[in-house]
This record gives structure tokens, sequence and C-alpha cells, in this order.
């Protein structure tokens, strides 16, 4: 992920990836506050480069959803 954004820069679409991708490891250790921050960043970074409705963006909101349900 870190190298991604160093190399790719933050807004290149497999940057978020890399970046949803932590976030779901961090969810599947119950890691919530991690997965949260890092969910929220995806989110952002979709809706601005992609759009609110675009699929992508759609799915960083239900990770984000998820995460906040989790979280109680």
């Amino acid at each position: 992920m870190k190298t991604r954004r160093r190399v790719l820069g933050v807004e290149h679409p497999h940057t978020p990836t890399s970046i949803a991708n932590l976030a779901s490891t961090y969810r599947n250790q119950s890691r919530w506050d991690a997965a949260e921050r890092l969910d929220s960043q995806v989110m952002e970074t979709r809706k601005k480069k992609l759009g609110a409705d675009h699929p992508s963006t759609l799915t960083s909101m239900n990770n984000l959803a998820f995460t906040w349900k989790k979280q109680g």
C-alpha cells in the first residue's frame, strides 16, 4: 500500500484498492478503528475521483457502513 501510494500516487485507481484490501484485513482481525480510518479514506478518494454513484464508490460506502455496524 505504501509503495503504491508513493509510486502511483494517492488517486491512482490501484492505490485505493490496496488500501481497501488492508482495511478488509483489519476488519477480519476486528481492528475496527483502523479499518474505519482506511475505509473512509478509500470512500472519499473514490467519490472524488470516480463520483458518488460509481460502483467502486458504492462498494467503499458499503464497507464503511459494515465497519460502523460492527463498531455498534
